[in-house]
């Protein structure tokens, strides 16, 4: 709906994610893609819908499935061929997922596709976007679906597998604004920017976990964050 709106000028400007606009809104193939291929052919197709992708955050908070740290079952499985393997090779495991990552291309069909192995539909357990985490974190599943700036993963001593075949599409964050909003605005563009090189996985992470562990607001955190960095 955010999209729609900005594309038909309801609103000017929002922070979007390059794999979003890669493979949900311009129907394209990520697989081979590192994060600055990612971010040009992004620039290059959404410019022609009168968009205009500013400069980047280092944050990429990209899909991953997570295991409990300290979790026997897990000790060697470290990346998603380990986990491939074990599923091929008949393990049970049960994994945490919501309804978006268990019908997108660049969630579980594209991955199982990537990967060559199944989730038995008995072992894959649907939940809210969220939930997942305190599913896996209270061992009611093996793993489950994270995002990788998350703050609940530190917090829950939890770990995401190596994507070796590098499936997932970069999602780095960035601010998007109509062509014209900013040839109107031309001030915009370095705040944003500005703001965008304060941003890193683990800045987000910690932002994150203020929202999502201690139970903070969202304005809260981020008003104090542009405050301490005089962005306001």
């Amino acid at each position: 709906m955010v999209r729609k709106a900005q594309l038909n000028g309801q609103i000017d400007l929002y922070w979007e994610y390059t794999g979003t606009s890669l493979v949900t809104y311009n129907k394209k193939d990520s697989s081979g893609l590192n994060e600055r291929e990612t971010i040009r052919k992004v620039r290059k197709l959404d410019s022609e819908k009168g968009l205009t992708w500013l400069e980047c955050s280092d944050a990429n908070n990209t899909y991953a499935l997570g295991v409990r740290e300290a979790d026997p079952e897990m000790k060697d499985i470290r990346s998603l061929s380990d986990l491939a393997e074990a599923y091929r090779n008949g393990s049970d495991f049960t994994m945490a997922l919501d309804a978006e990552f268990a019908h997108r291309p660049d969630g579980l069909p594209g991955l199982t596709k990537a990967y060559e192995f199944n989730v038995p539909r008995t072992e894959r357990k649907m939940m809210g976007l969220g939930l997942t985490y305190q599913a896996l974190h209270e061992r009611q599943v093996d793993l489950a679906m994270v995002f990788a700036t998350d703050g609940r993963l530190a917090a829950f001593d939890l770990r995401t597998l190596e994507d070796d075949k590098k499936f997932f599409p970069n999602y780095a964050m960035c601010p998007v604004a109509r062509t014209d909003t900013l040839k109107a605005n031309p001030e915009l563009e370095p705040i944003l920017e500005k703001l965008a090189g304060m941003l890193d996985g683990q800045t987000m992470r910690h932002i994150n976990k203020q929202v999502d562990v201690d139970e903070k607001t969202a304005q809260k955190v981020a008003h104090q964050f542009l405050a301490k960095h005089d962005l306001i």
